[in-house]
């Protein structure tokens, strides 16, 4: 039994690199060198729409559930 569970730990061991990548061998998309990003300059407004366009592609796909919070800073009508 001890010899399964060693040869099972070794398959583990040999495995985990694959399933789990180090997070060093992860790409930055822009240079970390250089903080000027393409989204410097933009309004508020236009980033608030990207991220929401963004959010909705992934809703929309079933990745990501949203549900409204309620704003504690709005009356309730009671119920709780």
């Amino acid at each position: 039994m001890d010899d399964d569970y060693r040869q099972a730990a070794a398959l583990a061991a040999l495995v985990a690199p694959y399933r789990h990548p180090r997070f060093s061998a992860t790409k930055i998309l822009a240079d970390p060198n250089n903080p000027v990003s393409s989204w410097d300059g933009t309004a508020a407004e236009e980033l608030r729409a990207e991220i929401e366009r963004r959010l909705n592609i992934l809703q929309e796909a079933g990745i990501l559930e949203l549900t409204a919070v309620p704003n504690p800073e709005e009356p309730h009508d009671g119920r709780r």
